[in-house]
């Protein structure tokens, strides 16, 4: 990936911040923010989408995380503590896994389909 690409990718993530940048609270409910979570990931197939928690948040984002890595394909998962009170978890579109796991579900169309004799 081309860094004028990737900057691309997080400008786009960061312009639709409500979208692709879950803040998770204690009190959340675990499964229905995972579900909430799969659901965009899987209506809106992003480039990048981030799990962030803070202090007391924490166990909860980073069980959201675990159900999600059992439920989503296609993409890279990485996490990190940060200064022991953060932690942030992005999901990176795997774009090789993605295209080979779309290509069983939405099959390339039928060439003859597209030649301009059938269309008489």
């Amino acid at each position: 990936m081309s860094k004028s690409a990737l900057r691309e990718d997080i400008e786009t993530t960061l312009r639709n911040v409500e979208r692709f940048v879950v803040f998770v609270k204690n009190q959340d409910n675990i499964e229905q923010l995972h579900s909430i979570i799969k659901t965009r990931i899987e209506t809106f197939i992003p480039k990048i989408l981030i799990l962030y928690s803070y202090k007391s948040a924490m166990n909860n984002a980073k069980r959201i995380k675990e159900k999600l890595e059992l439920g989503i394909q296609g993409y890279i998962i990485s996490d990190s503590m940060l200064d022991r009170k953060k932690y942030i978890c992005f999901f990176i579109r795997d774009e090789k896994t993605l295209a080979r796991e779309l290509s069983y579900i939405l099959p390339l169309p039928n060439p003859k389909i597209l030649e301009t004799d059938n269309l008489k």
